[in-house]
């Protein structure tokens, strides 16, 4: 350990440490390095960097630049043969330990003062939130989600028979912070969500990069994912949606593969009308848009979210459940759109103002 005392936990030290002697089986998997093909990306310079961080062979200033190529999205874990790899929890914890003696990168610093003055970390301004007498359900609107996808969503909700109440963190709900390894920030910001969230009942969220943070601020509530809802919904009938046949492209939000609403996205667009086509490779499928890359790292979020783009190449506009993919995708020139969008468009009704 350095006489910096960075605060490096001895489990993810060890695990660093022993996967840096690894065969590199995962790099196959890894959508980062197959679109950049940059040896920082490969997921064995992370448990290095971070190895060699802790015994100083690394200072905090030379680690943190080379922390950036990681979006989180935990493919490598299906192509690793060393146990007990966690690739993301380990570069976090990387990131965290170089933010703490102050070596972390300018971008860091600008998205935790972006959060400070109430704005999301990627600098836009966050949407309204909506109170309920006796909500349902209470809708939690993520840093990327706008003021126009936080009204489809009550609309699609209220078509269904929801009452619903939306919350919207004052800029982060504490995840990107976390990931960007702004740990007592990112506290913060998860201590101010959990002081408006409901103490039970169900909580939806627009973002499913909320769902760590949402666990920890309301773990007597039932946090579901709002393509789980809605799939209910449309399966019950108790949403009914009339689409003209349209050939859409899904691209699977990869934080949701291993969630409940895992590969459901398809089944809502299916009810919706549409004629859904599946990419060979849907699983892990990164737009580039997680862990904060893109603000780490814009040219490497944008060879992923092009790599992608032409995975899913074919007619119709890509789909997908989450509104950071979408503006990846949208700026790598494709026509995409966020779930919500595509179905609350499919309703006969006058849209609700969210205040």
């Amino acid at each position: 350990m350095t006489d910096r005392m960075l605060p490096l936990a001895q489990d993810v030290v060890d695990h660093a440490v022993h996967g840096s002697y690894c065969p590199k089986m995962c790099n196959h998997t890894c959508p980062v390095l197959r679109a950049t093909g940059r040896s920082d990306a490969v997921p064995w310079s992370f448990h290095r960097t971070v190895a060699d961080l802790a015994d100083g062979r690394l200072t905090p200033d030379e680690a943190a630049g080379r922390l950036v190529a990681c979006t989180g999205c935990d493919a490598c874990a299906g192509g690793c043969h060393v146990e007990g790899q966690d690739v993301p929890a380990q570069v976090r914890a990387g990131r965290a330990a170089v933010h703490a003696v102050g070596a972390s990168l300018p971008a860091v610093a600008d998205a935790v003062a972006a959060v400070e003055q109430g704005r999301s970390p990627y600098g836009g301004t966050p949407a309204r939130g909506l109170r309920a007498a006796a909500p349902t359900i209470t809708v939690l609107a993520g840093c990327r989600d706008d003021e126009l996808l936080v009204t489809d969503a009550v609309r699609l909700l209220g078509a269904a028979g929801e009452s619903v109440a939306v919350v919207v963190p004052a800029g982060c709900c504490g995840g990107v912070l976390r990931d960007l390894g702004a740990v007592d920030e990112a506290d913060e910001a998860r201590a101010s969500v959990a002081s408006q969230l409901p103490a039970s009942g169900r909580i939806a969220l627009l973002d499913p990069h909320c769902r760590a943070e949402t666990e920890a601020s309301a773990p007597d509530a039932q946090v579901v994912d709002l393509i789980s809802v809605l799939a209910d919904h449309v399966e019950s009938g108790a949403l009914s949606l009339d689409g003209a046949p349209e050939v859409v492209r899904w691209h699977e939000p990869c934080l949701l593969v291993d969630g409940p609403a895992g590969n459901r996205g398809p089944s809502v667009l299916a009810g919706a009308g549409s004629l859904v086509e599946l990419p060979g490779e849907v699983h892990r499928g990164c737009s580039g848009g997680g862990m904060g890359m893109e603000l780490l790292d814009e040219t490497a979020a944008e060879e992923v979210a092009q790599r992608r783009r032409a995975q899913l190449a074919g007619p119709g506009p890509i789909v997908t459940g989450c509104a950071g993919a979408a503006r990846r995708f949208a700026a790598s020139g494709a026509e995409a759109h966020h779930l919500v969008t595509l179905l609350a468009d499919l309703l006969d009704d006058d849209p609700e103002s969210v205040a």
